[in-house]
């Protein structure tokens, strides 16, 4: 499904858009670094929108997150589409090309994370989960006040700044290193200047790591 962008600059005749730090300039139909987002009729798209391409029940130690909810299980779920291309992506299927998918619409996928036995909530995982921040932000909002856990794996690849309205007290980042050899890589990773980011302009409704005694 396809969903307007929410973090970009119009231009003339273009849209930067300014979810990452690649800052890429979509124009008509042709896309970013990420193959997700593009333009139509003037207007900054993003079109997986709630477009699911994989989904599994995991235990919450493969996130990984150390001795939280020890044994307990959590939905994971990934779209397409990711801001970096790196050579040994162990899910280049998905991250690196538009693949077949299922639409979950946000309620739905909230009737299926309380429904499951011994699951604990929501890990938006698979490619790089920022890459549909829209369907993660209406999730979110709705989550809010409810005993669902939210989990982001993320290699923190973001540039965004802003303060958003809707905090959450259920989510956990959890940010990776991707390698510590830039041989690895190939230039669209090198591209980004993780030397410089700050994992503290997370948006608000996202950004609460777990502090010792609550996990």
């Amino acid at each position: 499904m396809k969903s307007n962008i929410m973090f970009y600059d119009k231009k003339e005749d273009s849209i930067r858009c300014k979810l990452c730090p690649h800052n890429c300039i979509l124009k008509e139909n042709k896309f970013g670094v990420c193959n997700v987002r593009t333009v139509e009729n003037n207007i900054g798209i993003a079109i997986n929108y709630g477009e699911v391409t994989s989904a599994n029940i995991d235990p919450i130690e493969k996130k990984p997150l150390y001795h939280y909810k020890p044994g307990k299980n959590i939905l994971s779920v990934g779209t397409f589409g990711c801001n970096m291309s790196c050579s040994f992506c162990q899910n280049y299927e998905i991250s690196q090309q538009v693949q077949k998918s299922e639409y979950i619409e946000t309620d739905k996928l909230i009737n299926i994370i309380e429904t499951l036995n011994d699951n604990i909530g929501i890990a938006f995982t698979y490619n790089e989960p920022f890459m549909w921040y829209e369907y993660i932000y209406d999730v979110v909002k709705k989550i809010k006040g409810r005993n669902i856990k939210i989990v982001i794996p993320t290699k923190q690849s973001i540039a965004l700044k802003e303060d958003c309205e809707n905090n959450s007290e259920n989510g956990i980042i959890r940010g990776f290193i991707k390698t510590f050899n830039l041989e690895n890589t190939n230039i669209r990773c090198k591209e980004v200047d993780f030397d410089n980011f700050n994992i503290n302009l997370l948006f608000k409704e996202f950004y609460n790591i777990v502090h010792s005694g609550s996990h």
